[in-house]
Formats: C-alpha cells, structure tokens, sequence
C-alpha cells in the first residue's frame, strides 16, 4: 500500500505542473493577443460632419437681442422728428413792392379820370341836345310867323299864275304864253323858297350859336369839375399807396420773422434728427459688436474659418438699407454643405445671458 501511494502521489504532483505550465501559456497568449490588438489594430471612428465656415440670420439674432425694442423706440423717435421737419410749412416768397404795383395806385387816379371825362362827355351830350330842343321851342312860333310872312308875299302871284295855266285853254293861250306863265310860276316858287331858307337859316345860325356858347360854358365848368376831382384823385391815391406801403411794409416784416422762426425751427429740428441718427447708429454698433463677439464664441468652438450674415434674410420694413447691418460681416452668399447655421446658438447664448 505503502509503495502504490507513492506512485499516485507522484502522478498528481506530475498533473500540477503541467496544468500551472498551461496557464502560464494561455496567459502568455493573450497577453501578446492584447498587446497585438492595442498596437496593430485600428477600430473604426465614427466621423461628424466638418465646417469651414459659419452662416447667421441676422434678422431672427437681432429681433432677440435685448436692446431691439429700444433700436425699435429710436427708429420711431426718428419718424417722429422727420414728420415734424416735413409738416413745416414752405419759406413764403418775400412780397416786394415794384414800380408796377406802385404805379397801379396812379394808373387806377388816370382811370378814374378819364372815367369822368366819359360821363363828363356824357352828360354834356344830354345837356346839350336838351339845350338844342328847349332853343328850338323858344324860336318855333317866331319862325314860322316869319316864314309864314315870305310865303303870303308870293302866295297870290304863284296861285294867279296855277289858275291861269288851269285855263289855259278856255282862256285861249298860245304855247309861248304858257311857257311863260310856268317859267314864271318856276321863279315866284325859287325866290319863296330862297326867302323861307333865308328866315330857316337865320334861326338856325341862331340855335347853333347859342349851342357854341352854351358848350364853352359847360365844357368850362367840366373841367373845373374834374381838376377838382383829379387832384381829389391824386390825393386819395396818395394816402392810399402810404396806407399799402405801411401795410406791405408791416407784412414782409412778419414774414420775415415767420421765415426766421421758421428756419430756426427747422434747424433746432435737423439737431435733433442728427442726435437721433448719432444713437441709432452708437446703438446699432453696439448691438452688432455684441453678436458679433457671440458668434465668434462658435466660430472657435466649431473650429469655423469665417461667419457670413444671411445676405438673403430681410431686415425689418422699419430699418433703413442704408444702415448696412452686416458692416462686421463679409456680406457673401455661401451655398456650399459645408455652412454650419449658428443663428439657435447666438439665439440661445443671448437668452442665457439675460
């Protein structure tokens, strides 16, 4: 019993090493499978997309910026102060006096003048027909007395001379004396008609005469009428152009101060529309450095070369083209995949600062 113990116990320790050397190999093989695998092997990297260059809506970052409301206050501030300048009335042409309008005040004394001579002639023309009419009724009964006078002195000879010549021929005349009594009846009627002429003459030279001296009597007195009522004219004119040049005078001062006022008002306006200007553009400034220095936070974070403003994102009606918001950006359209869009981070960076 004794010498078979021996042999078992001989064959286990046998057993022991070889199993020790086995793990010993299995260790020493996956060891050198590690270090294989750590210095051979390359996993597959998951790769993410790469941007060069970074694109902002300027728009949507500025309607969120905490000053927008008071950009928004100095745009209607601004509004307000133009609508004052345009509501100014026009500079009025300055009224001046010339030499017509001066001499409108004689011309209207001359046409008054001659105005009065028309109803001068007028009223001469009246008189004197109601004068010719009242001379001819004085003379009408001596007149046709004395023409009444001419024709009895031929009116017997005239009528012998008709009866004669009506009974010619009971009273047996010869032609001859029939030509004589009608040659002779011819010149009783020429000598009576040359007598009535006469005395319608005399009675007419008569009325004409006293026409003459009464025209030269009206006339005279006319004329007195009107140099009085000239150098009224005159008169009147004169105080009248005094009266508008103190008138005038007075109104182009007052439109002379109104224009002053005026432009006082309008340059007092101008001040307060360059102040105006002055804070929209200060303010302006500060709100775009403002995005800007944000922006710039992501171009380092995402490794970006350059940020462009969306040249194709309109601002607000309310902001001018002029005030050219992207001035701190390169105004350059990128369309390229490579354009990471920082506008939500800008966004959410400005929310969180408040």
């Amino acid at each position: 019993m004794r010498k078979g113990e021996a042999v078992t116990a001989k064959y286990q320790l046998k057993n022991r090493k070889n199993a020790v050397v086995g793990i010993i190999a299995i260790a020493i093989v996956l060891l050198a499978a590690f270090f294989l695998l750590k210095y051979f092997h390359k996993p597959a990297v998951k790769t993410s997309p790469t941007y060069s260059a970074g694109v902002i809506k300027l728009n949507e970052v500025l309607k969120t910026h905490p000053r927008y409301n008071d950009l928004l206050k100095l745009y209607s501030e601004r509004e307000s102060i133009a609508a004052e300048m345009r509501a100014l009335p026009a500079d009025p042409s300055a009224a001046k006096l010339t030499d017509d309008m001066e001499n409108a005040f004689v011309d209207f004394a001359q046409q008054k003048n001659d105005m009065g001579i028309q109803i001068m002639n007028s009223n001469l023309q009246d008189e004197m027909i109601a004068k010719e009419k009242d001379l001819r009724a004085q003379i009408a009964d001596s007149m046709k007395a004395d023409i009444k006078k001419e024709n009895d002195k031929y009116e017997n000879a005239i009528v012998n001379c008709s009866l004669k010549l009506d009974n010619a021929e009971s009273l047996r005349l010869t032609p001859d004396e029939v030509n004589n009594l009608q040659g002779e009846m011819a010149q009783l009627k020429n000598e009576r008609a040359a007598k009535v002429n006469a005395v319608v003459g005399k009675y007419e030279n008569y009325v004409q005469a006293e026409l003459h001296k009464y025209y030269a009597e009206r006339v005279k007195y006319f004329q007195g009428v009107l140099a009085q009522k000239n150098a009224d004219n005159l008169a009147g004119v004169d105080a009248q152009q005094t009266a508008f040049k103190d008138k005038r005078d007075a109104m182009i001062k007052e439109q002379t101060d109104e224009i002053a006022e005026r432009k006082k008002s309008y340059i007092a306006l101008w001040k307060k529309l360059d102040d105006k200007n002055s804070e929209i553009k200060a303010l302006r400034e500060s709100m775009i450095n403002d995005i800007a220095s944000k922006a710039s936070m992501f171009a380092v974070m995402y490794h970006l070369d350059v940020i462009y403003a969306d040249p194709e994102d309109e601002l607000n009606e309310i902001f001018s083209t002029d005030d050219e918001w992207d001035s701190l950006f390169d105004n350059h359209v990128v369309t390229t995949a490579s354009v990471r869009d920082i506008t939500s981070d800008v966004i959410k960076q400005m929310q969180d600062a408040d």
